[in-house]
């Protein structure tokens, strides 16, 4: 799968979206009616701590959302809360308790240990012919892309041995969530279960 890759992924992408929003499993990425962002915090009402997630949607009156949102969100076992933002968006909260180990190791940026229950999801959710299921697999997995990495990064072949021991000792082969990006700032204009 890694053969995929010709260049690595540069600046940040939102690791909740890509890791943590697959936990609702809902949804395939790309399909249906999706976030305009996701978080794991909201300044002044979800603390990081917690394993919660946060979705902001745009409301729109169509049936189709209105079906998508009984059943995907307001309908999903892990939601918890849905707070309006302003008149087009508002903030559907989930739970993630269920996944209380797999949050705190999303935390500490340590993705290849994730359950296989989640780790399933998200390839699940990526989809294999999607281009970014091939970085998605090879941060769930990187013990078997060390190799591939380590010639992306190595400008010299000289330095693909010393690179690839520094992949294996850092294990990961993706950046820890940037808690600031990951952080929702909003005023709520209404606080409700029920819009």
């Amino acid at each position: 799968m890694a053969d995929k890759i010709k260049d690595l992924y540069k600046g940040y992408f939102q690791k909740s979206k890509n890791f943590l929003h697959p936990m609702l499993g809902h949804v395939k990425r790309g399909g249906g009616f999706r976030p305009v962002n996701t978080y794991i915090s909201w300044k002044g009402r979800v603390k990081t701590q917690e394993p919660s997630f946060v979705a902001v949607y745009n409301l729109c009156g169509s049936r189709d959302f209105y079906n998508f949102e009984q059943n995907a969100l307001l309908g999903n076992s892990l939601f918890e809360d849905c707070i309006k933002i302003n008149d087009e968006q508002a903030a559907y909260i989930f739970n993630l308790g269920e996944f209380e180990k797999d949050y705190a190791l999303f935390l500490e940026g340590r993705y290849s240990e994730f359950s296989d229950k989640l780790k399933g999801r998200i390839k699940n959710y990526h989809g294999a012919n999607s281009p970014a299921y091939a970085f998605m697999d090879t941060y769930l997995y990187p013990g078997e892309n060390y190799e591939h990495y380590a010639n992306l990064l190595s400008p010299n072949k000289k330095d693909i041995p010393r690179t690839m021991k520094l992949l294996q000792q850092t294990s990961e082969l993706c950046s820890k969530p940037d808690l600031e990006k990951e952080t929702l700032v909003a005023k709520a204009v209404r606080d409700s279960a029920r819009l």
